[in-house]
């Protein structure tokens, strides 16, 4: 895997400081079988490298699970056999066209207790049903607070109206045009807590005359009328005894009426014991040279045959406006190689009686393995009955080394290197071996790094070096981005930003000079008010307001979560969670009384009315992106507004513009920024997909300018910009990086 699919420093941080309980490990283990067995029939999202440590694969469906309640169920398809009737269905993926599709007459819900389980959408096949369900409006204290219990995994399934019970998945026979959908009970939630055995009618009809179905065109095979013949560059890029060969393949694609999406693999022929491991997402460039922006289309499923002919599938989807073909597609790669050793390395390791989490041990013992020298830093108990070891080689040809307890059983782990070569290695066991203990390391993995792969594909009604202009440009992109100015002169203020490096902090800094001020130590995210005078964080003192021109502060006592956002004449902070209680708390400066206007406890806020009575808030609930909310403050009534589509799956950060009317968003990849009325009218992309991910979104009191935060390779911690989404004028801030809090300009 790559550095990248590991949690970054800063998140890592930002865990810590709100007390974000960790993933259980026994939770993971009792849970192992029904979530791949749900992984297996899901479509997955975006590009896939070819071997993902298992740990941490299972880590990343718990939390989506649990966090978004959605699940879009679909068997796995066999593309040989029905390959020349595939359609794409926008939003549902590659469907089986042989026999007429049918679809859900209208959506259908049912909200008790607060809670809302809703069908979306549904389309039938011939050889499978598809049902598009959502969860939302959850409690918290519904989910297990203790990390050895497990709530609620009992799948949802349909009941034929002849009491026929069959999978989700399954197909219903053409004569049947009712079901009822079944959810025996809400995922992870504990008996008792919210309502269970949700039953909802369903009715299917015919899919209507203009129902969109893309056809997919397949290039490998020749006889389809009109398919284009498949460009391909082979590469005997794969160094090793055998040197097999390796080449980059576009297979299928989808004209989507403003670009394509395009499926592919990566074909390999490795022996035992070695992968292939795409270490990076492909670089795409025009004819010209520009960087062509993308991202991975949730709901297609890259080829299905692919892991066992050892090739890596991709897919990416693109807006074709500006570009000059041929484009060309360059996948960085390494070959991991195991190494067994030919008999075990024991270290001995003494950790004294019963540690608390958090406990460190500094050890610093060396010893060898094949030719890497390597060091084992430290070990560190965890909140998961278990140890963290970390390493380091002198050598960053290891990739990886096994590690296990003498005579204990480990129940999870997981781990991987960093950006700076170390490996940090995790165990997790139902009961936490003490004392002498004997660490085993058996295995090592080694890596090396390959030339890029690629390839280059025009599509069949394009010429070579023609531009296609069908929809408007982007305001930033990979080429823009590059070019932008510094702020000019005239341009006054500063930026708010969280940093981690050398410790945690809270940084000013101004917006034309490199020069910054640290305000708080020990601190994560803060938020500023309208007026730019003062600024709020949480501390375990309780809430901090901080007046920036003096830098006095005012303790409020009590926990007081995070989300922090002011109201616009800055007399109350909202925030998410207060005095263990779930949540959206919004607290009265003045007098200190708190109003709660929420309870579920993962609400994220967007912002205030510009008159200050509604609070905007999103969270999740639709498998097109995370739900906008809006609360009246003085009525109490919540009003669903629309879904923030192709939204991040893992955190929009939405923010409201300072007049209402707008909402900006980081995008399904977590790396693109989108644009939205509060009208509801159809989302904007404002900034393609760039970096690694965006971190940070504010916007300045005038709503002229809207703050960017990047992850990048230059700039871990985040790179900053400011972008005008009405004239699309941006500028690269100088001299400082981090997570952006906030804009102030006078």
């Amino acid at each position: 895997m790559s550095n990248h699919d590991l949690p970054t420093q800063f998140e890592d941080e930002i865990r810590r400081a709100f007390n974000v309980p960790s993933i259980r490990s026994d939770f993971v283990a009792r849970l192992e079988l029904d979530l791949i067995n749900r992984a297996s029939q899901a479509r997955p999202s975006g590009f896939h490298a070819f071997r993902l440590r298992p740990a941490w694969v299972l880590i990343g469906l718990v939390i989506l699970t649990i966090a978004f309640g959605t699940l879009i169920f679909g068997p796995q398809r066999v593309y040989a056999a029905i390959q020349q009737f595939l359609g794409y269905v926008p939003g549902f993926g590659l469907v089986e066209t042989s026999a007429p599709l049918r679809v859900l007459a209208q959506p259908v819900s049912l909200t008790q207790d607060g809670i809302t389980v809703a069908v979306n959408q549904a389309v039938l096949t011939a050889t499978e049903t598809r049902i598009d369900y959502g969860v939302s409006g959850v409690p918290l204290s519904a989910y297990p607070s203790d990390e050895r219990v497990v709530g609620c995994t009992e799948p949802p399934y349909l009941i034929l109206p002849d009491g026929t019970r069959q999978a989700l998945e399954a197909p219903i026979p053409p004569d049947v045009n009712e079901a009822t959908f079944v959810l025996p009970c809400i995922f992870n939630t504990l008996p008792g807590r919210v309502p269970s055995n949700w039953q909802l009618a369903l009715r299917f009809v015919p899919a209507p005359p203009d129902f969109t179905v893309l056809p997919v065109v397949d290039l490998t095979t020749p006889t389809l009328p009109g398919s284009p013949t498949p460009t391909l560059t082979p590469n005997s890029m794969i160094q090793g005894d055998q040197s097999p060969e390796a080449e980059v393949r576009v297979e299928k694609v989808i004209e989507t009426g403003d670009g394509y999406i395009v499926l592919g693999t990566v074909r390999t022929s490795l022996p035992a014991g070695k992968w292939l491991e795409i270490t990076a997402g492909p670089v795409v460039t025009d004819a010209r040279g520009h960087n062509v922006p993308y991202a991975y289309p949730n709901d297609v499923q890259p080829p299905d045959d692919s892991m066992e002919s050892g090739s890596i599938p991709w897919a990416l989807q693109f807006k074709a406006q500006g570009i000059e073909f041929p484009i060309t597609l360059e996948f960085p790669s390494s070959v991991i190689t195991e190494i067994a050793l030919p008999a075990p390395v024991v270290i001995p390791l003494d950790l004294g009686g019963v540690p608390q989490p958090g406990q460190t041990w500094t050890l610093n013992q060396e010893f060898t393995l094949d030719r890497f020298h390597i060091r084992l830093v430290s070990v560190t108990a965890d909140s998961r009955e278990g140890y963290t070891f970390l390493f380091e080689a002198n050598d960053p040809g290891l990739y990886d080394l096994s590690v296990e307890v003498e005579g204990a059983s480990a129940i999870g782990g997981g781990g991987g290197r960093d950006g700076s070569g170390r490996i940090g290695k995790s165990l997790s066991f139902t009961q936490r071996p003490v004392g002498h203990l004997n660490l085993r390391i058996t295995h090592l993995w080694k890596v090396e790094a390959t030339p890029l792969l690629s390839t280059t594909w025009t599509p069949s009604s394009v010429q070579s070096g023609a531009r296609d202009t069908s929809s408007p440009e982007v305001c930033l992109d990979a080429n823009t981005l590059a070019t932008l100015p510094n702020p000019p002169s005239s341009l006054k203020g500063t930026v708010i930003v969280s940093q981690t490096y050398p410790q945690m902090q809270i940084v000013r800094a101004d917006l034309t000079v490199a020069q910054s001020q640290i305000l708080v130590q020990g601190s994560a995210r803060a938020a500023v008010s309208p007026d730019g005078d003062h600024l709020a964080y949480a501390t375990e003192e309780g809430l901090v307001i901080q007046n920036l021109a003096s830098g006095e502060t005012t303790v409020i006592p009590g926990q007081f979560g995070d989300s922090l956002s002011w109201s616009p004449d800055a007399q109350r902070v909202a925030g998410v969670n207060a005095n263990g209680q779930y949540g959206i708390f919004v607290l009265r400066l003045m007098d200190h009384q708190m109003q709660q206007v929420s309870n579920l406890g993962y609400e994220s806020i967007a912002g205030w009315s510009p008159d200050g009575t509604r609070l905007y808030y999103t969270i999740p609930g639709h498998a097109e992106g995370f739900l906008l909310r809006a609360v009246d403050l003085q009525t109490g009534i919540t009003t669903d507004l629309f879904t923030l589509e192709r939204s991040s799956r893992k955190a929009p950060m939405a923010v409201l513009s300072p007049d209402g009317q707008w909402i900006a968003y980081r995008g399904d990849d977590n790396r693109s920024l989108y644009l939205k009325p509060v009208n509801g009218e159809p989302a904007r992309l404002i900034m393609a997909p760039l970096g690694i991910a965006i971190n940070g979104l504010a916007w300045e009191k005038t709503g002229r300018f809207l703050g960017v935060s990047l992850i990048t390779e230059e700039a871990p911690e985040g790179a900053l910009y400011l972008i005008s989404p009405a004239t699309c004028e941006g500028y690269a801030i100088p001299g400082i990086s981090g997570a952006l809090n906030g804009i102030i300009v006078p």
